[in-house]
């Protein structure tokens, strides 16, 4: 399920933005998978209104 699998990412990336002390680390880290993630939604031609979907998500969070 698409909604599990963006829920579970979202909660890894919050966990460790709040365990990893290293902030070069981090950054590097949320960088890669961001990166990553524009890779998916070019690929798979996600919209602008889902992104905004997710950004409200994570800021409910």
């Amino acid at each position: 399920n698409t909604t599990e699998a963006t829920t579970s990412l979202i909660e890894e990336i919050i966990n460790l933005s709040e365990t990893d002390k290293n902030p070069i680390s981090l950054f590097r880290t949320l960088h890669h998978t961001r990166f990553h993630l524009q890779a998916i939604k070019v690929e798979n031609g996600l919209t602008a209104e889902m992104g905004k979907k997710c950004v409200g998500f994570v800021a409910c969070h």
